[in-house]
């Protein structure tokens, strides 16, 4: 960031290196179990460039820096969702990371990377046992075990494997489709752990001790393909274009939702008063809607 800033209001010789040390080192953790792995590549999706590329999984990972991938670099709004697009047209998974999730969350984001090598512990939901838990067991929880944290629920489920919580689900109102009854807010398991059917187990329980009429769930596109939504039965809807957030060098996120102008108590729009706080504008790869109905 400092030399970006040289570079650009003082016109410093300063250079950048071309590869991040998070890419770095993701891209060696990833060698380490033996895989082989191509860095900065153009000739899978050219002429843009993938940071890293594992041909025998069909998987690519970017590293994103806020500054270079914001708003104020020009970056178009379509940029990240186009390039996950095309990679899926070829039959390739793109991961998207922001360098400040790997900086607060790296075990989380190598659990992420895990799961898709195939490479988590694996436990049964069906050797587990399912309990409703309390607001305090399922925001810590998910603070730890979720890139995005934790968020209000009414309804949370957690289940125990020999008796330590190793995933949870949460619902609550539908936040913004008022069509739909209930919104699964958050599922996440413990890192470095897939519970093979936790999911489905969770969602269950749910289903027989609330009756619900609907549930809609959003799926982040930049890590998620939404299988695990299939399994529980529920249906892809649509694509969304991509939306935005707010993130500070601290790696201090806030919603769009967060920062309407009505809430901001400025007599600046939301662009020129995040800007003056010191926020970058981040566009990630667009959600996929998955809705549930009991009809």
């Amino acid at each position: 960031y400092v030399v970006a800033f040289l570079r650009e209001k003082v016109g410093s010789p300063l250079k950048i290196k071309r590869t991040s040390s998070y890419e770095l080192e993701l891209a060696e953790y990833i060698e380490s179990f033996g895989i082989d792995v191509t860095k900065n590549t153009r000739k899978v999706i050219p002429p843009k460039e993938l940071d890293i590329y594992i041909k025998n999984k069909n998987l690519a990972i970017e590293v994103n820096g806020i500054y270079w991938h914001s708003a104020e670099k020009k970056i178009d709004k379509n940029y990240h969702a186009n390039k996950t697009n095309q990679c899926l047209n070829k039959g390739i998974r793109l991961l998207h990371f922001f360098d400040y999730e790997i900086e607060k969350k790296k075990g989380l984001v190598f659990s992420i990377v895990d799961s898709k090598l195939g490479f988590n512990k694996k436990i049964y939901g069906r050797k587990c046992r399912i309990d409703e838990i309390s607001s305090k067991e399922y925001m810590e929880f998910c603070n730890q075990h979720h890139l995005q944290g934790g968020v209000n629920a009414s309804v949370r489920y957690g289940l125990f494997y020999n008796d330590q919580l190793v995933s949870v689900m949460g619902f609550g109102k539908s936040r913004f489709n008022k069509s739909y009854e209930y919104e699964l807010l958050r599922f996440c398991n413990k890192t470095g752990h897939t519970i093979i059917g936790g999911a489905s187990k969770m969602f269950n329980a749910f289903i027989k001790n609330q009756s619900p009429i609907s549930v809609i769930s959003y799926c982040q596109k930049r890590l998620f393909t939404g299988t695990v939504y299939e399994n529980m039965g529920f249906v892809k809807q649509k694509d969304t274009p991509p939306n935005y957030f707010w993130v500070n060098p601290k790696g201090e996120v806030l919603s769009r939702y967060r920062t309407q102008k009505h809430m901001l108590n400025t007599e600046k729009s939301e662009t020129e008063y995040m800007r003056s706080e010191g926020y970058y504008q981040i566009f990630d790869s667009g959600q996929t809607v998955f809705t549930w109905s009991n009809r």
